[in-house]
């Protein structure tokens, strides 16, 4: 979608509603998040823990497996903006993942069963997914 149309304009209230949002940041950590992130429309599995306060904008695109943890100042956002388009794309965290503080996952990243990234990782689009029982660290990770 273009920055300047009616469908940029929803999304940019969707998103302004969401950072606003009290619930968000006085629940982040307990599994408040995880019944607020599913009533968004996330798909979040049993025993995940968020500790992130950067909620996801597109949330009907952020699956996260059962048993996973991410840590704080994390950025699982489903979108970008290049060259004056917003850019969509799931983000997909399988069964006990482990994401480091201060990650950033980029649209259509995945990481699969027991992957762990460390932190200060940054999973770009164009590496692809992750596959299970991976460890990342660095800048960019290339699995």
């Amino acid at each position: 979608m273009t920055i300047w149309s009616l469908a940029y304009l929803r999304f940019w209230i969707v998103r302004s509603l969401l950072v606003a949002s009290p619930l968000a940041l006085l629940s982040v950590g307990t599994p408040l998040l995880n019944v607020y992130l599913r009533a968004l429309g996330a798909k979040v599995g049993r025993g995940a823990v968020i500790f992130t306060g950067h909620v996801p904008v597109v949330t009907d695109l952020l699956a996260v497996g059962p048993g996973t943890v991410i840590r704080k100042a994390c950025y699982l956002n489903g979108y970008r903006a290049r060259g004056g388009v917003i850019e969509i794309a799931p983000v997909t965290l399988g069964a006990d993942v482990f994401v480091g503080e201060q990650t950033v996952l980029d649209i259509g990243t995945g990481m699969g069963g027991r992957c762990h990234a460390r932190a200060f990782l940054v999973a770009a689009r164009r590496t692809g997914r992750a596959r299970g029982r991976t460890r990342c660290h660095g800048w960019r990770y290339s699995c």
